[in-house]
């Protein structure tokens, strides 16, 4: 008997093709390096192969851009608007965020162009598709996520101008205050925490020339020189002794003025503004 060759069909192959929109977006050119509209359209393709789904002619929208905002977003509005006039299953994105950064815009988007059923989103990376219950409540928790997130990186950047503001205004950033330098309140702004700047401490430079001196002219190693300033009884900053590790540190920063400005004295007030004593 000759045996029957049976053709068998993968699931991709057996069901009828459903017929998508894509959509891609980035934030900013910086961005392109990381996750570009390029990945994310070739993502959304390989996600397409596999499953048996087909992007319209001409589908494909991408643009850079907020996803904090519907009405800044005119390639999105393209996407929804040939969605709806092509005989097409929904829209497909690479990844929540993508669609959008807002929960209060994604879901105002979502009511207007997928709420009745009759569209449904996926999104690659996270396997959501919300023609179901279950992909509707994994969006909707994505898409605080996603807002979360945004927020994050606004305040990071926000705290990044304000600090940056501040080394250009001579403040005093902060960690620990440097032998030889004492802080001085800044005027105090209503509503503002209390801000400070470094100036000089006449008694504690006069001992950081004498370390200098010890070194580049007498060539003693950090060990003698700590020996030497517990032995006159010169404490650090906060009290303790002298290690070889400190002196050398310290020396390092004073023969470095850009490693010193780095670490703590950037933007340090005129010498002639000293301390009263």
């Amino acid at each position: 008997m000759s045996k029957k060759k049976v053709k068998t069909l993968n699931r991709a192959e057996s069901m009828p093709k459903r017929r998508f929109v894509a959509y891609a977006r980035v934030s900013g050119r910086a961005q392109e390096d990381n996750t570009s509209t390029e990945t994310q359209i070739e993502a959304i393709k390989r996600f397409c192969e596999h499953s048996g789904h087909q992007l319209i002619h001409n589908g494909i929208y991408q643009e850079v851009c907020s996803g904090s905002d519907k009405k800044t977003r005119k390639e999105l509005q393209k996407a929804l608007y040939r969605m709806k006039q092509e005989d097409c299953e929904g829209l497909i994105v690479f990844d929540i965020d993508r669609f959008s950064r807002n929960i209060e815009s994604g879901l105002r988007i979502w009511r207007e162009h997928f709420q009745e059923g009759a569209k449904t989103l996926i999104s690659v990376r996270q396997c959501i598709d919300t023609s179901g219950n279950e992909g509707w409540y994994m969006f909707s928790q994505l898409l605080l996520f996603a807002e979360y997130e945004c927020r994050k990186i606004r305040s990071r950047f926000d705290n990044g101008k304000r600090f940056m503001l501040q080394r250009q205004e001579g403040a005093y950033l902060g960690g620990p205050e440097p032998f030889g330098w004492n802080k001085k309140p800044l005027p105090l702004v209503r509503g503002s925490r209390q801000k400070f700047k470094l100036v000089e401490n006449p008694a504690e430079q006069a001992w950081i020339a004498k370390m200098m001196n010890w070194r580049n002219i007498d060539g003693w190693t950090g060990t003698q020189i700590a020996d030497q300033l517990n032995h006159y009884r010169v404490k650090t900053k906060r009290g303790k002794q002298w290690t070889r590790q400190q002196v050398d540190r310290m020396l390092s920063r004073m023969e470095n003025p850009g490693a010193l400005e780095l670490s703590f004295l950037n933007g340090l007030p005129d010498k002639q503004e000293k301390e009263a004593s």
